[in-house]
């Protein structure tokens, strides 16, 4: 081969490497910014019980690159705009182009005005200890409704996005992100018919209260911890009149009441928040008397004395986005004993939330 043939060759492939060169570093790039950007879409569900409970009035994306990366800790978004909506509005998803690499992920439904995360600017950095002081109020009781929807929040860390758009943690393939309210909700149904009590006495309830409750919930799950009485306060969820006619005339005491409370991580065993119901004899003479019930995640597994006297912490602690049930089944006697007249089926479970796929 002649040699100008040969060096002909030679600057050909030379070329054809440099060209290669230069669009895989036009691709990928030195600098974070420059690195292709993929279609991401993030879903935040409108999943519950009943439709205050899923309301999803406000819902806020931010993404932000993870710890280790070039540029760590900048905010690549901060969306409070879902472009698409599911069936009925069940689920809304958010569509960002971000670059192929590491992400943090934090979904926030609902939020607060005073977590001030509208503040928080893209390009500027993020710490994740700007959460960690962010809180949920209980100054009374927190209302459920159209205008107080549940706050709730979700986070993921160093995630990676592919260039297909594919999130994976630690390898694995994340197809969903599950969200969670910041309180847990209680469900107290009383179903005893009359001939079950004493003498056949009807009764009337009288009111139902929330006690030694926390005053705040945190939006990074760590639980409250109370360890002095101004620390909590005791909320008045219901009070009703004497008993009424129609409830008479089907021979019981049947009713179901929701309630939701703050999560609480109980430091100090003498300080659980518990359930009073307060009730009386509809017939003469007039007898007041009420139940006390003791809440916690360890209802499932202990009767209610042993709750009064438990030493395990964990069975006291009440947890974010968990549903606490109390059936009660049957009342022995009146007076001012606690729970030892009342017979219940108590369940802790998660709290019935819809998980959507991401798209």
């Amino acid at each position: 081969m002649k040699k100008s043939t040969l060096l002909l060759f030679i600057l050909l492939g030379f070329t054809s490497c440099l060209l290669t060169f230069c669009n895989q570093e036009k691709r990928i790039g030195t600098n974070p910014n420059d690195a292709e950007k993929v279609l991401l879409s993030v879903p935040i569900t409108r999943a519950g019980e009943t439709v205050d409970e899923k309301r999803v009035s406000t819902a806020r994306l931010i993404i932000v690159r993870s710890s280790g990366q070039p540029g760590a800790g900048e905010v690549l978004v901060n969306s409070n705009t879902p472009v698409t909506s599911g069936p009925n509005d069940e689920y809304q998803v958010f569509k960002e182009y971000i670059q192929v690499g590491y992400i943090d992920i934090y979904v926030f439904g609902n939020e607060l005005p005073s977590w001030g995360l509208n503040s928080i600017a893209v390009g500027s950095t993020f710490s994740f200890s700007l959460l960690q002081t962010k809180t949920y109020d209980f100054t009374d009781h927190p209302v459920v409704d159209a205008t107080h929807p549940i706050p709730s929040f979700a986070y993921h860390q160093n995630m990676h996005v592919d260039i297909s758009g594919v999130l994976r943690k630690d390898g694995y393939p994340i197809t969903l992100i599950e969200v969670q309210r910041l309180i847990a909700k209680v469900h107290v149904k009383i179903n005893c018919l009359f001939s079950e009590l004493p003498d056949n006495t009807p009764i009337a309830l009288d009111s139902i209260f929330i006690r030694r409750m926390p005053k705040t919930s945190w939006l990074i799950p760590k639980y409250n911890t109370l360890t002095s009485d101004p620390n909590y306060f005791d909320g008045t969820y219901h009070a009703f009149p004497a008993l009424t006619p129609s409830e008479e005339s089907t021979g019981g005491f049947f009713r179901e009441h929701i309630f939701y409370i703050p999560e609480y991580l109980v430091t100090d065993i003498t300080k659980y928040t518990y359930i009073t119901i307060a009730a009386h004899k509809v017939v003469a003479p007039l007898q007041r008397f009420h139940w006390k019930l003791v809440l916690g995640n360890g209802i499932p597994t202990k009767t209610m004395a042993e709750m009064f006297t438990i030493a395990n912490n964990d069975d006291l602690t009440i947890t974010r986005n968990v549903c606490y049930t109390y059936n009660i089944v049957r009342i022995i006697g009146f007076g001012d004993q606690e729970d030892r007249t009342i017979h219940l089926e108590a369940d802790v479970s998660p709290w019935n939330w819809q998980v959507i796929p991401i798209q």
